[in-house]
């Protein structure tokens, strides 16, 4: 009889609940951290795309693939090029900046981060909002 009153008040408790929404989380804005040049810096940019799809592309360049191995293996090479200064990139760089647009998913920062590291560069820096 007691597990039977256990059992029910669990399911009363399970149906009675409300299932809260996932809430959209409010980074704080940057406090620490120093500047660094953009024209020193191959820059990558991710923009919002159709749907759930992102873009991502070299500032004041093309957009990559939309297939995710494929765009990986285009940034690799991007990066490559502009440490090394070669394949129209101008001068050698010096850092690679990753910017990302109001609304881009930490996840997808992060699997561009990844991309940009297997090409063993020293320096990646991430651009955040500059508090006022």
């Amino acid at each position: 009889p007691m597990i039977d009153v256990t059992f029910l008040l669990l399911i009363f408790f399970i149906v009675s609940s409300t299932m809260q929404q996932e809430q959209g989380l409010s980074l704080p804005e940057a406090r620490a951290g120093s500047p660094i040049s953009a024209t020193n810096s191959a820059v990558l940019v991710l923009t919002k795309a159709d749907g759930d799809n992102i873009a991502v592309k070299p500032k004041g360049g093309e957009d990559f693939s939309t297939d995710l191995e494929t765009q990986e293996e285009e940034i690799v090479e991007f990066v490559r090029n502009s440490i090394a200064g070669t394949g129209g990139t101008g001068s050698p760089k010096q850092y690679v900046l990753v910017k990302a647009s109001k609304g881009i998913k930490h996840k997808e920062v992060s699997r561009v981060a990844q991309a940009v590291s297997r090409a063993e560069i020293p320096n990646l820096y991430i651009a955040v909002k500059h508090e006022e």
